[in-house]
This record gives C-alpha cells, sequence and structure tokens, in this order.
C-alpha cells in the first residue's frame, strides 16, 4: 500500500483504531500458531492445522470488515427485522438436529462444511435493535411503563434465549446493552427492578438441574487449587504459566502450559500463553491495546451526532471490552471459567469474523463523523 493510499485510509477513517485492530490480529496469529502447534501435531499430525484454519477465518474476517467499512451503517436501521429475523433463525438451529455439543456446552450449530455459534450473531443483533428503539421518540423516557419497561423487554429477550445455552455470553450481552441504556439516559431509580430481575434469572439459572455445573465453575473459581487435578486442572495451570512468565516470558514458541496442561489453550486461555511466554510486558500489552481499542470506540460514538450511530458504537465497544476483560479475568483467576473467547485474538471462526466486522461498523460511524465536519 502506497504512503497516498494510507493518508487518505487515515483521513477517512479512524487511524488509531485501525492500528489497534492490526495490532491485536497480529498478536492472535502468533499467539495462535505457538498455542495450537502442539495439538495439531498430537491430534491431526500436522502443527500448521489450526493455525492454517485461524488465517482462513482472519480472510474472511477482513472481507466482512472491509465490507462494514464501506456500508453505511444507518441502513442496518431498515434491516433492523431482517438482522433480527436472521438472528432467531441461527439461534433456533440450535434445538434442531444440526445443534452440536462440545466440551460439555450446546452453543454450536453444525451445518455442513462449517460450524458457527448463533449466540454471537444474537448479540450484534440485539445491540442493533435496542439502538433502533432509543433512537426513536424517547418522550416517554422517564416514564417507568412506557419508558423503561420496553427496554427491559428487549433486553430481557434476547439475554434469556442465550442463557439457556451460554451464561457468560448472556452476561455479556446484558451488561452492553444496560450500558447503552444508560448512556441513552435511563432513569437510574429504575434499574432497581431491572436487576432485581436479572438477580433472579442469575440465581434461577445457577440453581437450576440444567444449570448445575456453575456451581462446579463457581467453586474452582473460589480454590482452583483444591481440585487441580479435575474440575481445577485448566484454571489452576493457567495461574502457574502467568507465574512461569515472570517479567519478561520464557520466549514465543517456549512455554510449556500448552503441551496438555491446558486443554484447548488457543481458545479461552490464549491469555495464558501471551503471559507465559512474552512474560508480565507481553500481557500487559494487551491489556493496553484493548483499554486504547475501549477509548477510540467511546470516543467515535460519543463524537457521532447521530442517536443511532452513537448507541450502536457504544454497544459494540462495550460487547468487545467485557469480553475481552471477561476472558482476562477468568486467565488470572478473577472470575469463573465461562467459555468466552479473547476478542481478535483467540482461535476461532464466528468469533473472530462477527469481531472484525464489528470494528468494520465502527470504522464507518468514524468515516461518517469526519463526513459531517
Amino acid at each position: 500500500m502506497g504512503e497516498k493510499r494510507r493518508r487518505a485510509l487515515a483521513r477517512k477513517y479512524d487511524a488509531p483504531l485501525m492500528v489497534i485492530t492490526s495490532l491485536l490480529l497480529i498478536a492472535g496469529v502468533v499467539l495462535v500458531f505457538s498455542a495450537s502447534w502442539p495439538e495439531g501435531i498430537s491430534k491431526h499430525d500436522n502443527g500448521y492445522f489450526f493455525i492454517t484454519k485461524h488465517i482462513k477465518n482472519l480472510i474472511l474476517g477482513l472481507i466482512a470488515m472491509v465490507f462494514c467499512m464501506k456500508f453505511d451503517y444507518r441502513y442496518y436501521k431498515k434491516l433492523d427485522k431482517l438482522i433480527i429475523a436472521v438472528a432467531l433463525f441461527s439461534y433456533a438451529l440450535l434445538f434442531t438436529r444440526f445443534g452440536d455439543s462440545r466440551l460439555g456446552s450446546s452453543r454450536w450449530v453444525q451445518l455442513p462444511g462449517f460450524s458457527f455459534m448463533p449466540s454471537d450473531i444474537m448479540k450484534v443483533a440485539a445491540v442493533f435493535a435496542l439502538a433502533n428503539l432509543l433512537s426513536g421518540n424517547r418522550k416517554y423516557k422517564k416514564d417507568f411503563t412506557k419508558g423503561t419497561l420496553p427496554i427491559i423487554i428487549y433486553i430481557a429477550i434476547p439475554v434469556g434465549l442465550i442463557v439457556i445455552k451460554d451464561f457468560g455470553s448472556a452476561a455479556v450481552l446484558g451488561i452492553s446493552l444496560m450500558v447503552m441504556a444508560i448512556i441513552d439516559g435511563l432513569n437510574l431509580a429504575h434499574l432497581v427492578p431491572m436487576a432485581g430481575f436479572f438477580s433472579l434469572l442469575v440465581a434461577f439459572a445457577l440453581n437450576s438441574e440444567r444449570f448445575g455445573y456453575r456451581i462446579k465453575r463457581l467453586n474452582v473459581f473460589l480454590d482452583p487449587f483444591s481440585d487441580l487435578s479435575d474440575k481445577g486442572w485448566q484454571l489452576g495451570n493457567s495461574l502457574l504459566s502467568l507465574a512461569l512468565g515472570g517479567v519478561k516470558g520464557v520466549g514465543l514458541g517456549k512455554g510449556m502450559h500448552k503441551y496438555t496442561y491446558i486443554p484447548h489453550v488457543y481458545n479461552d486461555f490464549i491469555f495464558s500463553v501471551a503471559g507465559e511466554e512474552f512474560g508480565f510486558i507481553g500481557a500487559t500489552s494487551i491489556i493496553v491495546l484493548f483499554l486504547a481499542f475501549v477509548q477510540r470506540g467511546f470516543t467515535i460514538g460519543l463524537k457521532c451526532k447521530d442517536k443511532y450511530g452513537k448507541l450502536v458504537a457504544i454497544g459494540l465497544t462495550t460487547m468487545i471490552a467485557i469480553q475481552a476483560f471477561l476472558n482476562i479475568m477468568v486467565s488470572i483467576g478473577a472470575a469463573p471459567v465461562t467459555g468466552i473467547t479473547l476478542p481478535f485474538i483467540s482461535y476461532g471462526g464466528t468469533s473472530l469474523i462477527i469481531n472484525m466486522a464489528c470494528a468494520g461498523v465502527l470504522l464507518n460511524i468514524s468515516k461518517n463523523n469526519k463526513q459531517r465536519r
């Protein structure tokens, strides 16, 4: 890419966000390659097995990102019903023969040739839907029945659907939608009944036999070394790998805990690989990049004169931020294991492509912000 082309892109889009996203994606390629090599050799006799698939998904993600950069975000408002229909249809597939259970969790839909997680699509659709509602005529904003209740319904339906199959994604979405509502000026006094509703939802999920494994995960979180040979294996070894990394790390490819110590380490616990191989410096650099991403995303949203664009930017940024910091908190033992991946970095298909598309939407909003100046 020529110098003129780079300058044109920087003038057209938010250059810092493009750089931050690129650095996170590069870190992802490096870490997935290192983390997945042992399992690629042992299970597929090919150390490049997972990184090859990851790069293919990355290319698809780049296509989605460029498309969303070019596609005027305001058209999503007109396509609101179609987006919701696609999300609901994809989620309904979980309850058919296409629903696929992996590692004790039924979150995937397996179709001929590919699989995906419907919750990733549902989260984005819910952000667009709530932004559409909040950007409409909100003269009843301070009234609970006519103002807050519709918001509760818009939040409760997608969160309630997702929590059936994916508690972690439901938490990410619930927090993201709440932030959008608060930014829009939700009457904070109305948060009490909303908090009560979500407390009941969490209590139900934890006490239901269907979600009994959540209690086990909570116990492991409280004391991961009490059952290091079984339920605490992942978390305990994640903490050990971070400790072994020290300040500078043991070096790229030299980490030991990816060798069966942490199953599927290239997914949920890839931050542990970063900490072990690149040390405190590498792990902190990733955190700083995500903080910078959040700062740019919120800046784009708050600068947007269009209320719909503002809320979409805030919602998507919050969703990526909560997912990132929840994943990191799990890796350092500050939160129970959730199965949430690290955006832009973890190995994965749907999550990587959707997050890159979200970055594209943010860049399109930034483009429209600059054009209005």
